[in-house]
């Protein structure tokens, strides 16, 4: 009995300490909730002084004379010191230890990063080595951190130095610091999120505002919602004048009838996202512009409106149509002259070539034959130029057509030859054939056209060359079936002048000929190839070329010609 009274001291002393502790535990829950309500409503703006004045009241709170914030850098593997409070006579360490390598803290971060706390109660009995480095100088003598964590993973920590006293925490006091470090880094998240959705916000309206083209951005009321600076630039008009859809119907449109045209070309079609569609507006100046729109329909019933000026787009179009126009005239207007000059011509040529003939068989000096003979070749030359510029006005207008009709290809390859055996003889050149037996006997063929190319390919071979010969090959590409057409190819090969490179990229121009010299020396229009040439690409081929100065040439094409179901003729 005589020790009731001491442990009843005892007993009552412990339960006075276990209420002033509960009562400090529900005072520090009181002031983590002011912090969480503080924060839940805190601007952005306000955030380092909000922060600070934190930790201040829960490092007071639990007797600390420095509060701490370090973020974790695990890709730099530093510690940066993001925020500090420190006690009236307590020096701050934000700026010695702005950033810190993580191999100095090494136990704390092991600890953190498996969402422990780390405590110290007594620096001092630390034994030697980093941490204990980085703390003795600072006067710490209790430490205690808090980690940091986000969706599972540690970013930094929270920490208490106590420098004038040593102390130790309960476990109460640490789960409840825990809550504080938990609502502390939810707060910053919130403010991280919020200036990147912010950062986010401004980069949007700064593509918006600096697009190239107007933008205009309608609710399902048609009311303007957005209007970039683009479209004002683009327009003269403001997101005020046109407030509404119909507000800039009557601005940009004010023609009632093109208004109404517009209105149901919208009408029409107004669905269809990413629609392009070209009207002229007038701008706030009064002036007139091309705008090219296009629409784009959104999920929650807006519409976003594109405008992009293609006045001067129009502008070109127009003129390169007026262009095409007066070039199209000014080309049938040269046909229709060509045409009629050519049957102009044609008329008294036939005469004088008429009664040349009839002249040459009448008793004549030899001085008068050789005269009528010049008036006879010299008609001639003319008679061929007058052709080939009818048929070159045809081809240029398109109204030379082709008709095919059987042809015993050898006979017909023979009969071109005999026409131009006289001219080959004259200058002691050899004309030969080289026939393939393999070609079908009967082919389908325009034979007044093909003799007219060859004619030309022949005549230019007689006409260059000089010494040697010319020959005329036709040979079949490929066996043909009956059901099939053969490929028939047609080559001229002389030994004639030859030509360079660059004569060559010349000899298909109309009017122009390999060198200027040789309208001189051997006459001609320079419309012969390109009219072979024409002729060819109607017949679906065209012409091929090899030729060396001084060496020969070769002219060749392939023509696919019917051979099925014909019976055998002579042509």
């Amino acid at each position: 009995m005589d020790g009731m009274p001491d442990n009843y001291a005892e007993a009552y002393a412990k339960a006075q300490r276990d209420s002033e502790t509960l009562r400090r535990h529900l005072l520090l829950q009181q002031l983590l909730l002011e912090i969480t309500a503080t924060f839940l409503t805190l601007p952005q703006e306000k955030t380092q002084e909000t922060m600070n004045a934190s930790l201040k009241r829960v490092a007071e709170f639990v007797g600390a004379d420095r509060a701490f914030i370090f973020d974790y850098d695990f890709r730099n593997s530093v510690a940066c010191n993001t925020y500090e409070w420190c006690a009236e006579g307590i020096s701050p360490q934000i700026d010695d230890l702005r950033v810190l390598p993580l191999d100095a803290i090494s136990d704390a971060v092991s600890l953190h990063s498996e969402g422990e706390v780390h405590s110290i109660p007594d620096v001092f009995a630390l034994p030697p080595g980093e941490m204990r480095e980085v703390l003795e100088p600072q006067g710490i003598k209790s430490l205690l951190t808090v980690p940091a964590m986000f969706g599972g993973e540690c970013v930094g920590c929270i920490g208490f130095d106590f420098v004038r006293m040593h102390h130790r925490h309960s476990e109460k006091e640490i789960l409840i610091l825990r809550v504080f470090a938990d609502i502390l880094m939810a707060f910053r998240r919130r403010v991280e999120d919020e200036i990147a959705l912010q950062s986010h916000r401004d980069l949007i309206k700064g593509l918006f505002e600096g697009l190239p083209v107007g933008v205009l951005v309608w609710n399902g009321e048609g009311c303007l919602l957005q209007a970039n600076r683009t479209f004002t630039e683009l327009t003269g008009y403001s997101a005020d004048d046109v407030a509404t859809v119909g507000q800039w119907m009557d601005l940009a449109y004010p023609d009632p009838t093109y208004r109404e045209k517009i209105a149901q070309s919208w009408r029409d079609d107004p669905h269809i996202s990413g629609a392009c569609r070209e009207f002229q507006i007038v701008c706030g100046d009064g002036g007139q512009k091309d705008i090219e729109f296009r629409s784009i329909s959104l999920p929650d019933n807006r519409t976003v409106v594109t405008l992009a000026d293609i006045t001067e787009r129009k502008k070109t179009e127009r003129e390169i149509m007026a262009a095409k126009k007066q070039a199209e005239a000014a080309s049938v207007a040269k046909t229709r002259f060509l045409s009629n000059m050519s049957h102009e011509l044609r008329t008294p040529l036939n005469g004088i070539l008429g009664f040349s003939h009839l002249l040459r068989d009448t008793p004549l000096t030899v001085e008068q034959r050789e005269y009528v003979q010049y008036i006879l070749d010299s008609s001639e030359l003319l008679k061929d130029v007058v052709g080939n510029v009818l048929d070159f006005s045809k081809i240029e207008a398109g109204k030379l057509e082709l008709r095919y009709k059987p042809v015993n290809l050898e006979l017909f390859c023979r009969e071109t030859l005999r026409l131009i055996h006289f001219h080959a003889m004259e200058k002691g050149l050899s004309l030969d054939l080289k026939y393939d037996e393999h070609i079908p006997p009967i082919l389908m063929a325009d034979s007044l056209r093909l003799q007219q190319v060859l004619l030309n390919l022949l005549g230019n071979a007689v006409k260059f060359t000089e010494r040697g010969g010319v020959l005329l090959s036709a040979r079949l590409a490929a066996p043909a079936s009956s059901e099939e057409k053969a490929a028939i190819i047609f080559s001229v090969n002389d030994t004639g002048i030859g030509m360079s490179q660059d004569e060559l990229s010349r000899i298909l121009r109309p009017f122009e000929q390999a060198d200027n010299s040789s309208t001189r020396r051997y006459g001609g229009s320079g419309l012969g190839l390109p009219i072979a040439s024409s002729l060819l690409s109607l017949m679906g081929s065209s012409l091929e070329i090899r030729s060396e100065a001084g060496k020969g040439s070769v002219f060749s094409f392939t023509l696919r010609l019917d051979s099925g179901g014909i019976n055998p003729i002579i042509c």
